[in-house]
């Protein structure tokens, strides 16, 4: 079934690698990635006129130059023989593997993959996850794919465009990509093709930074940490880091803080939680629903009792 929607992460234009390529590069890099065929292993068929149909003006020796591009910068692996692309980071940074149906699902699109060099460099790709997180729930749905024939992107050799008696595709690459050597960093270069998508506000794969630790450390409840993390990252675009400080102590220290009624971390930031007054001291004995009632009647009627010239008494 074609895709009906992809969303591109913002922080692509925090990537430095991403930003030191062309327009021409990034503009075919989010066509590509955008295109409703990509399947969950991020390939999709390399037809370059095809794409020349998508932009006035576009030509396959646009469209060549611009994947020679990018594949210098091992964004794109391209097998011109099977005529398939495949988009490089898009199974490490899209988070299929959090779900174990779309693991399942990606898996059966591998076995369609008719490149033996584009498969090898899936299965390079879905190491380097598994080595990063080796604990992600899709793992057991396609975790025999670890034994198959790795290959390293940059063993391959480069994409080389075709020549074209109108337009020549240009003798050299930037100097940014033509001496690059390893992999692109991990910023997220492509789009998050499902709702189980990591998102900025996931934990980092370093682990969470020490201000975020130092609260966590500070707060009485520990559960939940990555709901916290998550609530923390909003709440210290709202407020400074002593304002949350501070209240998380007053909150800890609260003589009236029952434990069993202490709120989680995420959600005691995201009510904000921080500007509350200290809680109210606990009385002496619990009422049940039914005193409450009770209790809540005789104020009612004592109210009103205030208000007549006789009083008023209940009949027995």
């Amino acid at each position: 079934m074609a895709r009906e929607h992809a969303r591109i992460q913002t922080a692509i234009w925090l990537d430095d690698d991403f930003l030191d390529l062309s327009p021409e590069a990034q503009h075919l890099y989010l066509v590509v990635t955008t295109q409703m065929s990509l399947n969950f292993c991020g390939v999709t068929a390399w037809h370059p006129g095809r794409l020349t149909q998508l932009a006035h003006g576009w030509t396959i020796a646009k469209v060549e130059a611009a994947a020679a591009e990018l594949s210098a910068g091992l964004y794109l692996v391209i097998d011109e023989t099977t005529g398939e692309v495949l988009v490089r980071s898009f199974i490490r940074n899209d988070g299929l593997l959090t779900s174990p149906n779309i693991a399942k699902a990606m898996y059966r699109k591998f076995s369609e993959i008719g490149s033996r060099a584009i498969r090898g460099v899936v299965v390079h790709e879905l190491k380097r996850l598994y080595d990063e997180e080796p604990h992600l729930k899709g793992w057991d749905q396609c975790r025999d794919l670890l034994d198959k024939r790795s290959m390293d992107p940059r063993e391959l050799e480069l994409f080389n465009p075709s020549t074209s008696p109108i337009e020549r595709v240009p003798e050299t690459l930037p100097g940014t990509l033509s001496n690059q050597n390893g992999n692109p960093s991990d910023a997220p270069y492509s789009l998050l093709p499902t709702p189980n998508s990591p998102t900025p506000y996931s934990p980092p794969r370093g682990g969470y930074p020490a201000d975020f630790e130092k609260l966590w450390n500070l707060y009485p409840a520990k559960r939940d940490k990555k709901a916290a993390y998550k609530a923390y990252q909003k709440a210290a675009k709202e407020v400074d880091y002593e304002t949350l400080t501070a209240g998380v102590v007053q909150y800890r220290d609260d003589p009236n803080r029952e434990a069993k009624f202490t709120k989680h971390f995420g959600t005691w930031l995201n009510a904000g939680s921080w500007d509350d007054e200290p809680l109210p001291a606990r009385g002496g004995q619990v009422m049940d629903h039914s005193s409450r009632g009770l209790a809540k009647g005789m104020a009612m009627l004592q109210a009103y009792d205030a208000q007549q010239t006789e009083p008023f008494e209940l009949e027995a």
